[in-house]
């Protein structure tokens, strides 16, 4: 009985096994049909797909997946569809066909392909996070390939041989290279260098011996390697491949449209590391290729940059002295002037000139150099104890004119009668330029030239400077105007000084103070029509709101009128605490008493130095009480260093000094102090100048900031029982 159960077992298990085969050779039969039909099946489809023009591509597949909805290669119909996207540029519809494709055939050949593919189409959006991401999934999928054909039982040979195929297309260097290369530069890209140089040195490996292994391809990929070096500071590394592909480029550089990256390169890191002179030959160097227009005008550009931005004198001479008569010791020789000028090194420069003219046979450049010539010899030229001053001495400005030089004029007859030796004394030309301006730029050349001054005080009027500034530039003279209010007018030129009052330092001054002192924040400005008031009014309004404060009324009137009624009522009921009038003195005057016939009262009247003058007490008698303005002179000062000032001058003139003869007084004592200091040429002089910072002056504490504008601190004055006093 036992015998016959064990028989009955092993004819069922022998039965079992036999029938198991059979299954898995009628298996492997059916499989083999089928992939014998999925063979035939993609040949005939790709054979009728490239019979047809480019344009029609997109139909046939269109047409043959309705035709055969149970098609065997459907991965391959999307696949298709996806390159044809990619050829019109459609990007994004690409994406969701290759998202479908990795998703419903895992064990489609084009897995990776098209994995690759859709990391190409996130590059091509500048989705670059997306693209990077795909790709590392992609090479780990990759790197697990081998280890999970090494898993799978015989059981599993369909999947296994769909894993084969796989490996078969992925291990292509046609597809794997591709793949490295875009990953490398998308790691360069997020600055990743430590990776992407890993990338870089496996592609190395595995190019080789393969179709890609060009010279042109050896040559772009040492390049990136060497990017990667320089930024992970493996410098030496990085210039070692790149000299090695400069040495290629001779013969990568075949047509008018090739480029040099690894000279770029280079040229860039020397550059970097402060070696210009090499750089520069390397540029040089590969000027000689026949380049892209846009290639040789990089270079050419480099090369100017370095010689005028960068190179020192050494290097500057080491350019001149090897190509001598060839570019670009021209523009060496040129530089050199100029450093040596802007170093103040005039007669070397003058010696330099002299020695290698002659080999500047280029006439433009020529006449160039002998303009330089000549402006250096008015530098070398120049006597350090002559001062000038130019400013209308006669007709309608006169006045104003007389009252600034006799300003100068005593501070230098002080500093002279202080002189230990005659040696230390300083000389003043004085210039009249009487009521027109048309004869400046002779004056100016006449003080430069003839006189050799080191300095002008001057000119006086606004108008006087614009028409004067080309020459102050061209002579690089330094001059100091002590009258003149227009706005940015010094930052018109590096060796224009302004020692005077603007209307926007009065402004705000005066803004400060009563915000500050009075606590006001309610303003109303009533205003002349004409260009000063417009401005002023202009400047209050902007900084009244700087500051916090509200404008609650504005009104202006004609220039002419004597009547302001119109304007008054404007500004009546406003709950204002503070009027800004910014207009003369008398015509303040003859305002106040009708603001009190109007009944506008409670509020103070505020302005500028303007209502300075006694015209302003003398007309608007009580009504003017209690006015504030500002000022930078005060001649009721009780300043004893001004008082002083005051009388020296009544003394020496006769006559009380005004706020133009306080100024042009200290910009006098500024220049005579920087030349006792041993200044000696023009240039010193303004560096000296540039430096001035709390100079105790007649006008204040006296700081020239970056444009040549002087900074102070003003006078606060008002009026009080019929006198000026000075609140600050």
């Amino acid at each position: 009985m036992g015998k016959t159960e064990d028989s009955l077992r092993a004819r069922r298990c022998h039965w079992s096994m036999v029938l198991s085969i059979c299954f898995f050779i009628i298996l492997t039969q059916v499989s083999c049909l089928s992939l014998q039909a999925r063979k035939k099946e993609l040949k005939s489809f790709r054979a009728s797909l490239a019979s047809v023009p480019a344009d029609k591509k997109m139909s046939k597949i269109k047409t043959y997946e309705t035709l055969y909805p149970v098609s065997l290669i459907k991965d391959e119909l999307l696949f298709q569809r996806c390159q044809l996207l990619l050829e019109n540029g459609d990007y994004q519809e690409a994406i969701g066909y290759l998202q479908r494709l990795i998703k419903n055939y895992p064990e489609s050949a084009r897995l990776f392909e098209a994995a690759y593919t859709l990391a190409v189409c996130y590059h091509k959006l500048d989705q670059f996070d997306d693209s990077r991401v795909t790709l590392e999934k992609m090479l780990r999928d990759i790197n697990a390939l081998e280890r999970q054909l090494k898993r799978k039982k015989l059981t599993e040979w369909k999947a296994k041989l769909a894993l084969k195929r796989q490996l078969t297309e992925v291990t292509k260097p046609a597809f794997i290279i591709p793949v490295r290369v875009l990953y490398a530069e998308l790691l360069l890209g997020e600055q990743s260098y430590q990776d992407a140089l890993i990338q870089y040195r496996i592609l190395a490996r595995i190019v080789p011996g393969t179709k890609l292994d060009t010279l042109a391809f050896r040559y772009a990929l040492n390049n990136q390697q060497a990017v990667c070096q320089y930024a992970l500071l493996e410098i030496e590394k990085a210039i070692v491949l790149l000299e090695n592909n400069i040495s290629l480029e001779r013969d990568l550089v075949t047509d008018s449209g090739a480029k040099v990256d690894s000279s770029k390169l280079l040229i860039s890191i020397f550059r970097h590391m402060g070696r210009h002179y090499e750089a520069q030959i390397l540029a040089l160097n590969a000027l000689q290729l026949p380049l892209s227009q846009p290639e040789r005008d990089e270079l050419t550009q480099a090369v100017q940059s370095m010689i005028e931005q960068e190179m020192d004198e050494s290097e500057l001479r080491a350019v001149i002295e090897m190509y001598q008569t060839k570019y670009p010791a021209n523009l060496a020789a040129f530089r050199l002037v100029h450093l040596l000028d802007e170093e103040q090194r005039y007669r070397e420069a003058l010696e330099f000139i002299e020695l290698n003219s002659a080999w500047i046979d280029n006439e433009e450049e020529r006449t160039k150099l002998q303009d330089l010539f000549g402006k250096l010899t008015i530098k070398v030229n120049v006597n350090p104890r002559k001062i000038g001053f130019m400013g209308p001495l006669s007709g309608l400005y006169a006045p104003l004119g007389l009252e600034i030089v006799r300003g100068v004029r005593l501070a230098v007859d002080e500093h002279n009668a202080d002189a230990a030796h005659m040696s230390q004394r300083i000389e003043l030309v004085e210039v009249d330029t009487g009521p027109e301006s048309t004869e400046i730029p002779e004056s100016i050349d006449y003080l430069v030239r003839s006189e050799q001054i080191i300095a002008l005080i001057g000119p006086v009027l606004s108008r006087a400077v614009e028409v004067a500034l080309e020459r102050i530039n061209e002579y690089q003279i330094v001059a100091i105007t002590p009258a003149t209010s227009e706005e940015k007018l010094p930052g018109l030129s590096p060796y224009l000084f302004r020692n005077s009052i603007t209307a926007k330092q009065q402004v705000e001054a005066l803004v400060d103070y009563v915000m500050e002192h009075n606590g006001f924040r309610r303003f109303g400005v009533l205003f002349p029509d004409t260009r000063i008031g417009n401005e002023l009014n202009n400047q209050f309004q902007e900084y009244v709101y700087q500051r916090g404060g509200l404008i609650l009324g504005v009104a202006s009137y004609s220039d002419d009128t004597t009547d302001f009624e119109a304007a008054i009522n404007k500004i009546r009921g406003r709950y204002l605490e503070a009027l800004f009038i910014p207009d003369y003195s008398t015509r303040v005057a003859e305002i106040a008493p009708q603001l009190a016939y109007h009944d506008v009262t409670a509020l103070h009247i505020v302005g500028t130095n303007l209502l300075h003058s006694q015209d302003l007490i003398e007309v608007g008698g009580r009504y003017v009480e209690h006015i504030l303005f500002t000022d930078n002179f005060f001649i009721e000062t009780e300043s004893i260093l001004e008082r002083d000032f005051i009388e020296r001058f009544q003394e020496s003139f006769g006559l009380k000094p005004t706020r133009y003869a306080a100024q042009a007084y200290d910009a006098a004592v500024m220049l005579l102090t920087q030349i006792d200091a041993g200044v000696t040429n023009r240039e010193a002089l303004r560096q000296g100048l540039s430096q001035i910072s709390q100079f105790r002056g007649i006008t204040g504490t006296l700081s020239f900031d970056e444009q040549g504008e002087i900074n102070r601190q003003l006078h606060i004055l008002t009026v009080d029982h019929g006198s000026f006093i000075q609140l600050q």
